[in-house]
């Protein structure tokens, strides 16, 4: 009978020490039909810091060349570049905001087409101001030319190929 309490009173320490490991972890699923900003509630503590785990699928019709994150409603909370962010996808560079709070992706040799799913994995660090609740924001951006940019470069395209034919006359 001891034997068996023994054996229970540990196990029970272990998942408790375990999920307080991973407490502050976040994990969140998005699915972006559109370019619009999607922001999730995160709850922190006791810890205050943690892992983001975040998978995205874009079904909008645009492949998609960055990634945006930022952290609101959660003054002094940062988005860490140590651990360095993970993203699924190979051939992309990070940029963290000057305030720490943004998290920039730019994998434009290695789009996110339609259809396709990426994880984002990063770390925020909320041990400032312990906030219990903020919110992850998240947005993808495409570089593919609005239609006005691309018919103004072909017009400036076809007055020099028609510059160059005139001085050949």
């Amino acid at each position: 009978m001891k034997i068996r309490n023994c054996v229970l009173f540990l196990a029970l320490m272990l998942v408790a020490v375990s999920s307080a490991a991973i407490a502050d972890d976040g994990s969140f699923t998005w699915v972006f039909t559109s370019l619009d900003p999607v922001t999730e509630n995160h709850v922190d503590g006791p810890e205050w810091k943690g892992f983001a785990f975040v998978y995205v699928t874009n079904m909008t019709s645009v492949a998609w060349t960055d990634f945006h994150f930022s952290i609101v409603n959660g003054p002094g909370v940062k988005i860490l570049p140590t651990p360095a962010p993970v993203m699924s996808k190979p051939l992309y560079t990070t940029v963290i905001g000057s305030g720490e709070n943004t998290l920039d992706y730019y994998f434009p040799s290695n789009p996110v087409a339609p259809g396709e799913g990426v994880t984002f994995t990063f770390y925020t660090d909320n041990t400032a101001n312990k906030n219990a609740l903020f919110g992850i924001c998240g947005y993808p951006t495409t570089t593919v030319p609005e239609p006005s940019s691309m018919l103004a470069l072909s017009g400036g395209l076809a007055g020099l190929v028609g510059l160059v034919a005139r001085r050949r006359r």
